[in-house]
């Protein structure tokens, strides 16, 4: 996404515009021309498109979902700088943060058969060398040798050429997300048990980003380590 810097000096250049000139097209001062394009000042979205009307464009408001994982990364950082453990946070909070990073809707998201234990599909991804990492409430405990979330979340390299599972339907009795691995979830990986998996606070938000009701399982796992903790 270009800066407003950007989009005026951009504008400005492909109508071969002076500052001055595209400051009296838009009937601004030429100082905020210059200081936009500076970085100065940060123009309101009514001026920006103020000044490309007046050049001959005009902006779009559309917005379009990502399905990136950026949201998780942020919240994680806002997390570290006021050094606050995720159990302390109000549950409002990491279910907004979830809302923002939907497991399904995430990009290249796919929905497969679990047919055996998630500690076998894990298996079967290394031997694919899809270099599976583990989330969801997994990570969050630290362990796949035990059932925990209703629908596990699973990280790989190439979801798409994934083969020996099948696509999950409404009769499957167990089921799995797998989505690409990004690098944000790379420096967000841990080795526990020789298995990788994602920090505990990823895992527990892609929880909560997965339907049914894997944000109930999620919060009471929350509440439920919040008390031993105490």
């Amino acid at each position: 996404m270009k800066t407003s810097a950007e989009i005026v000096s951009s504008i400005r250049n492909a109508r071969l515009l002076s500052m001055n000139s595209l400051a009296e097209l838009a009937g601004v001062p030429a100082s905020t021309i210059s200081r936009i394009e500076a970085g100065r000042i940060e123009p309101t979205f009514v001026m920006l498109n103020k000044i490309a009307e007046a050049a001959g464009y005009s902006l779009s408001t559309d917005i379009e979902e990502t399905g990136g994982d950026r949201p998780i990364v942020d919240y994680l950082q806002r997390l570290k700088e006021g050094a606050a453990s995720i159990e302390e946070r109000p549950a409002k909070e990491l279910l907004a943060v979830a809302s923002l990073v939907s497991v399904p809707k995430r990009a290249g998201a796919r929905r497969l058969e679990l047919p055996t234990s998630l500690e076998n599909a894990v298996c079967k991804l290394s031997a694919q060398r899809q270099e599976p990492v583990v989330s969801s409430l997994e990570a969050f405990s630290g362990s796949i040798s035990q059932l925990q979330s209703f629908i596990p979340v699973v990280y790989a390299e190439e979801p798409d050429s994934i083969s020996g599972f099948e696509p999950a339907t409404a009769r499957s009795p167990r089921v799995m997300f797998v989505l690409g691995v990004t690098d944000n979830v790379r420096r967000n990986t841990l080795t526990v048990n020789g298995i990788k998996m994602v920090v505990p606070e990823w895992g527990i938000i892609d929880a909560m980003a997965s339907p049914g009701r894997q944000a109930d399982a999620a919060l009471e796992a929350l509440s439920t380590r919040k008390t031993v903790a105490a």
